[in-house]
């Protein structure tokens, strides 16, 4: 957040479940930079997530049983927009596409032009707080994970998958 204050640039964050093979091919056209999306990327301070721990359930509201998931946003965390979709685990590439997440970016481009005059209009694109926090605060998780993935040999284990997530919110 700070870095996008200092350079002016919205947020864009991704949530991707990298297990998940849905939507893999987009988020690989992502995180090497497309041609197709790459200047629109650079106008971003670009933020990719791989785990649902510490997420803030009020500030990222979305279908927690897709594997992929963008959020833009200006850096006082004001929700600009949303993208990404999921009929089906298998059949995603129908879902999702460079052309329709470019134009979602120039969207959000467009509307942070606009900020702050706009901020009132996009207070609603976000919902009611979570009655959670964090999804390791869930009574089924608490022990079990924590905000943070444990990179000392169980990775694994200590991961949160979104899904795990849309048990308890969906």
């Amino acid at each position: 957040m700070e870095w996008a204050k200092e350079s002016k640039k919205p947020l864009l964050v991704v949530f991707r479940c990298v297990p998940c093979e849905a939507c893999a091919q987009l988020d690989e056209d992502v995180v090497q930079r497309d041609p197709q999306v790459r200047e629109l990327l650079d106008k971003f301070v670009c933020v990719r997530i791989i785990h649902a721990n510490g997420m803030d359930l009020s500030q990222f509201q979305f279908d927690y049983d897709q594997s992929w998931a963008a959020f833009f946003l200006n850096a006082d965390m004001t929700i600009y927009g949303r993208y990404g979709t999921r009929s089906h685990q298998t059949e995603s590439k129908d879902d999702v596409s460079l052309e329709g997440f470019s134009k979602a970016l120039n969207k959000a481009l467009e509307l942070h032009s606009q900020f702050p005059k706009n901020k009132t209009a996009l207070l609603a694109k976000r919902g009611p707080d979570s009655e959670v926090k964090v999804p390791e605060q869930f009574p089924s998780f608490k022990g079990k994970y924590g905000a943070k993935l444990d990179y000392d040999g169980k990775v694994v284990q200590s991961c949160i998958h979104c899904h795990q997530v849309d048990k308890h919110c969906g």
